[in-house]
């Protein structure tokens, strides 16, 4: 998972089916390869510690949670580094969490500021394209019309990494041919660019 830091996306190798996979790896030079079609390719952004940063939690907090309530009990969402450290993950129950960290911080989601935070971020992306969807926890944009126009597609996402590192101290970012797997991917921390639809399948497999 991304945090603010210095980032680069580095290009894969070019398979005979035309597939471009680039990975992130701090301190190299972002990819000069491009897609080989105007096929749709669709941007995604998941921000895993949004309900933390919307919620307003300190980041110097020894242990903080986010909860919610389900069912009967509280449980926790999201868990700072502190926290996850103490053992504690989502979906674990409140109290049980209290056991194993018994100074923790827990806050109540606030899912309007979450709300009010995508949709600030959305408009902001709209810069790029005008095709920008809020998702539940992040952004999806297609970005096959804006590549001539910010300079291709390696161009194209250092702009975007560049704001989102600005905005956020978590994400993580995929680019794929459909908008679902973009998804699929950001969600499960694959930074995975992959721009022809026929080697897509591998990929998906890959997180099952």
């Amino acid at each position: 998972m991304n945090r603010r830091s210095s980032t680069a996306i580095t290009p894969g190798k070019w398979t005979q089916a035309g597939l471009c996979v680039v990975r992130h790896q701090p301190g190299q030079a972002a990819p000069s390869t491009e897609p080989s079609s105007r096929a749709p390719l669709w941007l995604a952004l998941y921000l895993a510690r949004l309900p933390l940063e919307a919620a307003s939690a300190p980041a110097g907090h020894p242990a903080t949670v986010i909860f919610e309530q389900h069912g009967q009990a509280h449980r926790v969402t999201v868990a700072n580094d502190a926290a996850s450290r103490a053992g504690i993950k989502p979906p674990m129950a409140l109290a049980a969490a209290r056991a194993l960290a018994p100074h923790l911080r827990a806050l109540p989601r606030d899912q309007a500021s979450e709300q009010k935070a995508l949709k600030k971020w959305a408009a902001e992306a709209m810069r790029w394209t005008p095709r920008v969807s809020v998702v539940e926890d992040g952004l999806l944009m297609e970005i096959t019309g804006s590549l001539r126009l910010y300079g291709g597609l390696r161009q194209l996402i250092s702009l975007v990494r560049d704001w989102i590192e600005a905005e956020t101290a978590c994400f993580q970012i995929a680019l794929t041919p459909t908008p679902a797997s973009a998804i699929l991917c950001a969600r499960a921390g694959q930074e995975l660019y992959v721009t022809n639809r026929r080697q897509l399948a591998s990929h998906l497999h890959d997180l099952s």
